[in-house]
């Protein structure tokens, strides 16, 4: 796996909204299972030391979480359909345009794959995610959901 991959993504996803704490084994689960899916990953890295400072990925919605997938199969064709699974950027990366750049570089390689519609969910607390899908220039389904921290608390 990409050096510093697996730390970043832990990094990441331990930071608000999300507050979760990732093995390197669930980690390297998650990415297995995209690939595996038929998904793609995407990643930046840092022209000084090679190490990973930004990651995107996808899998067709016929892979994606049920949670996801079942309230979409409703309203778009699963077949045409690609699932923006997972993303991050390093925090001294940030506010740079990478992860714009990345949704993008996804946006083009998903349609170039065959998919014709691509769908997000976020948190309705991740302002900087939202921002970004506005400012990609691209149109995006986008689904909001609430996410808890552990004890049932809203994340912010």
């Amino acid at each position: 796996m990409k050096e510093g991959l697996t730390e970043l993504y832990q990094q990441v996803y331990s930071d608000p909204p999300y507050n979760e704490a990732f093995s390197p084994e669930d980690v390297r689960k998650v990415f297995k299972e995209t690939l595996s899916a038929g998904g793609l990953i995407l990643t930046a890295a840092c022209p000084d030391d090679g190490k990973t400072v930004a990651f995107i990925s996808s899998v067709p919605m016929t892979a994606a979480d049920p949670l996801v997938s079942d309230v979409i199969n409703a309203i778009i064709p699963p077949e045409t359909t690609s699932y923006f699974s997972e993303e991050g950027v390093a925090k001294d990366w940030r506010r740079r345009g990478l992860s714009t750049n990345m949704k993008n570089l996804l946006l083009t390689a998903n349609f170039l794959f065959g998919f014709e519609n691509i769908v997000l969910r976020t948190s309705v607390y991740n302002y900087p995610q939202i921002a970004a899908i506005n400012k990609s220039g691209e149109l995006l389904s986008l689904i909001f959901s609430k996410m808890l921290k552990a004890g049932g608390e809203m994340a912010r």
